[in-house]
């Protein structure tokens, strides 16, 4: 279950399965690349040609989609989608329920606060502080 318009029922889904003691394992490509020394919650999968360096530390119940990039000590909060050829450099931080479209950059040290849709393309250049919705380079919030 992808995050078409919101994320919610994804996580009921999550949550569900672990009031049942699921098991719930890290699905991870073949042809994607994890530092040994990245962390990666249970229920994530990560897609084919991502990439997660060295001290990223992503959540659980994630989506790092194809060709996504999650770099030195990045991170990505519970619940998240990183979308096709998307970029959370070093050291920035994608909070929770949050989603970053296709070829979307977020700069290095940059924060986003949780529940926020970065839209496809979009270049944050500085900390987002406010939920909402965020389109264009920079960075605007829209909605």
């Amino acid at each position: 279950i992808g995050f078409v318009k919101d994320v919610k029922r994804r996580i009921e889904i999550y949550q569900q399965l672990k009031t049942l003691r699921a098991g719930l394992p890290v699905i991870c490509s073949p042809y994607a690349v994890v530092s040994k020394h990245a962390s990666v919650g249970d229920g994530t999968i990560i897609m084919h040609q991502a990439v997660i360096n060295a001290q990223a530390v992503v959540g659980c119940n994630v989506i790092v989609n194809t060709s996504a990039v999650v770099e030195h000590g990045a991170q990505v909060g519970d619940h998240c989608h990183v979308s096709t050829g998307a970029i959370v450099n070093g050291e920035a931080m994608l909070g929770s329920e949050s989603f970053i479209g296709s070829k979307a950059v977020i700069h290095q040290n940059c924060r986003v606060v949780s529940q926020t849709i970065i839209g496809a393309g979009a270049v944050v250049h500085k900390d987002i502080k406010e939920k909402g919705c965020y389109v264009g380079v920079p960075a605007v919030r829209i909605s």
